[in-house]
């Protein structure tokens, strides 16, 4: 198990980030190149929560309706593939990832970040019909692999 200082240190390490913002207690926010920002907390000695808003929804209720049924179907034809959570929360949809540090080498932790990362490019993509924040993708790129 490592610690949550552990952790933060590798993901800046393995993507040449700089050092994260703290926000509150253990919770640090990235911010990524274009605007585009997560946070990572620790939930517990053995649980880390990755955290980004997806889209802020400012339209009508019709429109916000349409646009969770959209984000409702997608989920549930992609629960199988990502790893990532949906929630929506004060007119912000959030994409969430938890993660088991107590089982994870935190040399493993920048690659599950960057399947995170992958995941926020996937929804952002295939979620584009509505307004979202879509800026600093090629922020993501710095993980490699697929972005």
């Amino acid at each position: 198990m490592s610690n949550f200082q552990d952790i933060v240190e590798e993901i800046c390490r393995q993507a040449t980030w700089s050092k994260p913002e703290p926000i509150a207690g253990d919770e640090m926010r990235f911010d990524l190149e274009g605007g585009l920002s997560f946070t990572i907390k620790s939930l517990t000695n053995n649980l880390a929560l990755l955290k980004l808003p997806l889209a802020n929804l400012s339209a009508s209720e019709a429109e916000t309706d349409r646009f969770c049924r959209r984000l409702g179907q997608m989920a549930a034809a992609s629960f199988r593939k990502r790893r990532t959570i949906l929630s929506f929360n004060g007119g912000v949809f959030y994409l969430h990832m938890i993660v088991d540090v107590a089982e994870t080498n935190v040399h493993e932790i920048p690659s599950i970040c960057g399947d995170f990362l992958n995941d926020c490019q996937w929804w952002l993509k295939n979620a584009a019909e509505q307004p979202a924040q879509t800026a600093g993708l090629d922020g993501l790129r710095d993980f490699g692999g697929s972005f």
